[in-house]
């Protein structure tokens, strides 16, 4: 994407964990018009939030953002003219032109990730996300830095997650109790949200094209039974889903 190039209109961003149906719902959305959503970029949201968030908190330190200027023989120099909200808006600019890379005429671009939760434990490290500054503060950053961003919050069944490729080799009472924490951080996110995430589960659309009808409502589009049922019919272009 040049720098003429306009920017997309909306942002789509699925959040799910591995053997989900995370990459079924990637491929359905690139199916449709103008559309590009590109696949998993290891969790690299999750720094830009990061990087953000510690210019907010220096924007806040002792009312800093706004206030007196600062001298520069103090610790916190220049923490008056930080903007955090412009700070956002340029690191979602600089993501989406040298990572999403949306080609000309896209007008909704994102991606999907099923490594926003993982901490510096890896993958069974969801603590980061529990607390305070988590994930719905990592969502309230997406929809500061990309237009009109919309959150794909998607599930499966846990048991036979735990059934499915990789999953078998971790310990399964862990796994499937990890599992559920991020069922519930989707569960807050999607009413702390309501009208920019929406929640999807694998075993609702998995063979019945009818079950991904909310996902075209919440994008403002009407839905395309045919075209559902042609992604749905197509292999995967990896083992499984």
């Amino acid at each position: 994407m040049s720098p003429a190039t306009p920017p997309p209109e909306q942002f789509v961003f699925v959040m799910a964990y591995g053997r989900s149906g995370s990459t079924l719902i990637q491929a359905l959305l690139n199916a449709l018009p103008d559309t590009c959503i590109r696949g998993e970029n290891g969790g690299a949201l999750n720094g830009l939030h990061a990087s953000w968030r510690r210019i907010a908190h220096t924007a806040q330190l002792e009312g800093a953002r706004g206030g007196p200027a600062t001298a520069p023989d103090t610790p916190w120099f220049g923490a008056e003219a930080t903007e955090p909200r412009g700070y956002a808006r340029a690191l979602g600019a600089a993501f989406t032109r040298h990572v999403l890379a949306p080609p000309p005429g896209t007008r909704r671009a994102g991606c999907k990730e099923i490594r926003f939760h993982e901490g510096p434990g890896g993958w069974s490290d969801v603590l980061p996300f529990e607390g305070p500054g988590g994930f719905r503060d990592l969502l309230d950053f997406l929809t500061s830095a990309f237009p009109d961003a919309r959150f794909v919050l998607n599930s499966r069944d846990r048991e036979a997650v735990a059934r499915s490729g990789w999953w078998r080799q971790v310990p399964q009472p862990r796994m499937v109790e990890v599992l559920g924490r991020i069922d519930a951080l989707f569960d807050q996110a999607a009413e702390a949200f309501p009208d920019r995430a929406i929640r999807l589960r694998y075993d609702d659309y998995a063979g019945h094209p009818d079950g991904f009808a909310p996902l075209f409502a919440h994008l403002g589009l009407p839905f395309d039974r045919d075209l559902a049922a042609r992604v749905l019919a197509k292999p995967l272009g990896h083992s499984g889903v």
